[in-house]
């Protein structure tokens, strides 16, 4: 039964979102990632590494903004 179920769900997903290879973008091959994304994703490692080395408000308002 639970064979027949997990065919059925799978057969109905891959014709509804079309079937990957399992393979992905790797690093800053990504099809969204520009320099705008890349240097904000850079700034928040940084501030997310000094939250953790100085617990100061100002950092944290840095990090979650």
């Amino acid at each position: 039964m639970w064979e027949k179920m997990t065919h059925e769900i799978r057969k109905v997903a891959k014709e509804a979102l079309g079937e990957s290879r399992g393979f992905g973008p790797r690093g800053e091959e990504s099809r969204w990632s520009n320099k705008s994304v890349q240097s904000k994703v850079r700034n928040k490692e940084e501030c997310f590494a000094e939250r953790f080395m100085c617990k100061n408000v100002r950092i944290w308002e840095n990090y979650k903004t």
